[in-house]
């Protein structure tokens, strides 16, 4: 049963790559960039002002373009509707179904030396007030390892940065049921009696404040995290992890991964002080999503949410794919994890006119292989 775990989870393995890197100056690492467009355009580091609008190099844009190197550099990436989503995450489509005004980008700069890592983002065509209705069963299930809401009633956005490779992390399941109980997050005493650890790589999210766009559906919003403490906008919190892992091990099926059951799996926040460098979050490959953020406020979490994040993606990109996402097209993390081309799939309805909402790739049930033969039961 330890081996049927084993391999159930393993995130952006296949086909993803970190920036094209060469030997820069005495040896040192470099980001490799063919285009120096955006940092005419927005400004660095280097004493050049950033520009809190919307330009034609942010129209241009088609893919990420890199600059430097680990100690100092920046990558300025587009953001589409559904390039990054995650498994059995909603992917919103504005009301009316058109998604041809729908972009945003970001740029980051970051410096070693100033201890700083600088975010510029900026989105375009957004709903002003989204609101999200979903049914239970049909676009919603629930999960006790991810409580998401269901619904959300005037809705804001917020920026994640997601590091896909980040570490390897125990989740223990009963010996005897064989269900899952929880993560060395939730038991940092060690695994609780009579439980089989399950070792998985898990990817580390960190998060802006929540922004609302103006009348014309944009926002713009810019702000600092330092690079050798890597933490949400504000330094509430440091990083959360999450996996897809088989709520029971019977459910997960390592001959052929993306035929088990695969379940969004979060981290509790982890505090500011245990938080990864920039250098760390860039060797572990870079992905970003936009998601559409209940308004209400839980006391003792500032402008973050004790569940993490709302499971409702709308724009983002994966830049650990060598030339990102394009329009149009989206990660699959089914693929990643079977380790089979292609990496990135059509979006279901595309992303134009008559877009629709979507569930992502969703493995919410699985029969049970520990029992050959047998589709239901019990293990």
């Amino acid at each position: 049963m330890v081996g049927r775990g084993l391999l159930v989870v393993a995130l952006f393995a296949a086909g993803c790559q970190r920036p094209s890197i060469s030997d820069g100056p005495g040896g040192s690492e470099v980001l490799s960039s063919t285009d120096d467009l955006s940092i005419q355009v927005h400004g660095n580091q280097r004493g050049q002002p950033s520009t809190a609008r919307w330009t034609e190099a942010d129209d241009a844009l088609a893919g990420p373009v890199w600059a430097g190197d680990y100690a100092e550099g920046s990558v300025y990436a587009p953001l589409w509707r559904g390039a990054s989503s995650g498994i059995e995450d909603f992917v919103f489509a504005p009301p009316g179904g058109d998604c041809r005004g729908l972009k945003g980008t970001v740029r980051i700069e970051w410096s070693q030396a100033q201890n700083r890592v600088h975010y510029l983002l900026k989105l375009r065509g957004l709903p002003a007030h989204p609101s999200v209705h979903r049914v239970e069963g049909v676009n919603w299930f629930p999960d006790p390892f991810h409580m998401a809401p269901k619904d959300i009633e005037d809705g804001e956005y917020r920026f994640w940065t997601i590091f896909t490779n980040t570490r390897v992390a125990a989740l223990y399941y009963d010996a005897r049921s064989l269900d899952l109980l929880g993560s060395e997050f939730e038991f940092p005493a060690g695994p609780p009696p009579g439980s089989i650890p399950i070792m998985i790589p898990v990817a580390g999210l960190v998060a802006s404040v929540r922004m609302r766009p103006d009348r014309d559906g944009f926002i713009a919003h810019e702000y600092d995290i330092r690079y050798d403490r890597v933490t949400v906008e504000g330094a509430t919190f440091g990083v959360a992890y999450d996996a897809f892992p088989p709520l029971n091990l019977c459910q997960g099926f390592p001959a052929l991964p993306s035929a088990g059951q695969q379940r969004p799996w979060v981290s509790h926040w982890q505090p500011a002080d245990a938080a990864p460098t920039w250098a760390d979050v860039l060797r572990a490959g870079l992905s970003f999503d936009t998601t559409i953020d209940d308004p209400e406020v839980f006391p003792g979490f500032g402008d973050y949410f004790p569940y993490i994040h709302s499971g409702v993606t709308f724009l983002g990109n994966s830049v650990v794919v060598q030339g990102g996402v394009a329009n149009g097209w989206r990660l699959s993390i089914p693929s990643l994890i079977q380790q089979v081309a292609p990496v990135i799939r059509p979006i279901e309805g595309g992303n134009g006119v008559g877009c629709t909402s979507y569930v992502n790739d969703p493995h919410v049930d699985a029969p049970f292989f520990c029992r050959m033969g047998d589709a239901g039961g019990a293990p």
